[in-house]
């Protein structure tokens, strides 16, 4: 079966040695989960307050290294 949906969680750091979450339910629509999660990471960096990125998982898998390589 063919997942057209997929859960992304992004942590990162936050000013003063926080560190934030965000979760998104995300349609895939023929793309792949690294390029949705690197265009997601690009738009919180623009929005927020954003550190450095700490880590990347969709459905539990940790794809952080793949979404760095895209940065």
């Amino acid at each position: 079966m063919i997942k057209t949906v997929v859960i992304i969680k992004i942590r990162f750091t936050t000013p003063g040695d926080g560190m934030a979450l965000r979760k998104w339910e995300c349609p895939l629509r023929g793309r792949k989960p690294e390029t949705i999660a690197r265009d997601w990471w690009k738009q919180i960096k623009r929005e927020t307050f954003a550190g450095d990125l700490i880590s990347v998982t969709v459905e539990d898998e940790d794809i952080t290294e793949k979404v760095r390589a895209l940065l």
